[in-house]
């Protein structure tokens, strides 16, 4: 069994023990590992492992409320898992659910999920889904999508690599209201493509690394994690290969159905000092950048960047800033601008422990996103070096936080401080939300829930 890294004739090992622990431990059948050695001669030991078995099979139901960019929801799920279907450790997991959400407009978004996977002890693990979705934005959207990865994480590495070795979707859009076709659609050619059926063939690589241990109370430590993704490049050389002629837009196909070709890197880097007993500060950087080439003329909906939210610039609600100085009105025609190809966030938070599960914030947000190329429907929006330190938000903010040790509940207060889509037009000079420049309660500030960290 290559998860038991003690040998016989090999010398004793506490990292070898500890691996063995973790490898162990790890397998679904198994439930609890003791390993214990006897002493059998001066300068030998005799070892024995003792195996717990696990119940082979399982059903968990969850429901809970959600809430999230100005929106009330209730989420259920129902899953089964096996964690030895083969014989061999490997684990089947099946699982399905379904989400109601209704905002505050008027709206409602229906969505319906079904999943299957199956993790072997190799590291491989292949997954097959299926999600529906119905917007507010008055559109259906159906998602499939199939892929087989590889883990690679060490029993008590500081590093976790993640390889998806190959990931399909296919989206598929049955229906689109003509309100959305005629307010959002038919007023750029770039939108329209991001609504039509399209096909996703590629690959990404993504890690983490934290030198945090586990049940420890460190002076500092610091969490990074990274992906990068492409997608087309293979589809794209057999067009070329087999001499395929695109469509009447000059677009490359696969089954009638368009694909996507773009390169997409995202990068998060926190640092968490601990400043006295219960106080803690905390600096976070993300950047992510994508850019569609060749076969698309923009990145698919569902791979783009936002700015805003509980985990962003926290002055703003989720899909409201940006990109740019461009302005929207936040309703149907401007909810599906307001996410571009470039995102950056910049945050501090201070933290402080007030009793048992209780804790304050104190936080100061920086930062937008942008556009590729320049549209007219985002005036404004493109990124340009001279300009986007301009173009860069603000906002401030207090937080609470409820920490149950396996949960954290979490309740923002984010007010802007300075707006970037006032830099021009009828409200230039108003960027800088003061109270002298109309600083306003149903504009300037908001509330975000959320459970965990932002970062």
């Amino acid at each position: 069994m290559r998860q038991c890294e003690i040998k016989p004739g090999s010398l004793y090992s506490e990292r070898l023990v500890t691996n063995t622990y973790a490898n162990l431990n790890g397998l679904g059948p198994i439930r609890y590992t003791d390993i214990r050695f006897d002493m059998v001669a001066a300068d030998s030991l005799e070892c024995h492992i003792y195996l717990s078995r696990n119940k082979m099979n399982s059903v968990t139901a969850e429901v809970e409320g959600t809430y999230s960019s100005d929106a009330w929801g209730i989420n259920g799920k129902l899953s089964y898992a096996n964690r030895n279907i083969f014989l061999g450790a490997e684990e089947l997991k099946v699982s399905g659910g379904a989400q109601y959400e209704w905002r505050q407009d008027g709206g409602r978004a229906i969505e319906a999920r079904g999943e299957v996977g199956l993790s072997f002890p190799t590291h491989w693990r292949t997954n097959l889904m299926y999600s529906y979705q119905n917007r507010p934005e008055e559109y259906t959207r159906n998602i499939f999508n199939a892929g087989l990865y590889y883990t690679i994480h060490k029993p008590y590495s500081r590093w976790t690599h993640n390889f998806n070795v190959v990931d399909i979707s296919y989206i598929y859009l049955p229906y689109i209201s003509d309100r959305f076709q005629t307010e959002i659609l038919d007023r750029s050619s770039i939108l329209k493509y991001s609504y039509e059926d399209h096909f996703i063939l590629g690959w990404s690589y993504s890690g983490s690394y934290s030198n945090k241990r586990i049940n420890s109370d460190e002076q500092s430590y610091v969490n990074f994690g990274y992906m990068v993704e492409t997608a087309g490049n293979a589809l794209y050389g057999l067009s070329k290969l087999f001499d395929q002629a695109p469509n009447e837009e000059g677009i490359y196909e696969i089954f009638k159905v368009p694909y996507a070709q773009y390169a997409r890197a995202d990068i998060n880097l926190s640092y968490n000092q601990l400043l006295a007993p219960k106080h803690r500060l905390v600096f976070h950087a993300g950047l992510g950048v994508a850019v569609p080439y060749l076969n698309a003329k923009t990145v698919p909906f569902e791979k783009r960047f936002f700015s805003g939210g509980a985990n962003s610039v926290r002055g703003w609600q989720a899909r409201t800033l940006g990109p740019g100085s461009y302005r929207g009105n936040n309703n149907l025609s401007s909810y599906d601008l307001q996410v571009r190809d470039i995102r950056l966030d910049l945050n501090v938070e201070y933290r402080w422990r007030v009793w048992s599960i209780i804790e304050l914030a104190a936080f100061v947000d920086a930062g937008n996103n942008w556009t590729i190329r320049e549209y007219d429907v985002q005036p404004n929006g493109v990124f340009k070096w001279d300009k986007f330190y301009e173009q860069i938000a603000l906002s401030y903010g207090v937080g609470l936080r409820l920490d149950f040790n396996i949960l954290l509940f979490r309740v923002d207060f984010g007010v802007k401080l300075y707006d970037p889509s006032r830099l021009s037009g009828d409200l230039a000079g108003t960027q800088w939300r003061t109270a002298s420049n109309g600083l306003c309660w149903r504009d300037d500030m908001t509330f975000h829930f959320a459970i965990g960290y932002p970062f």
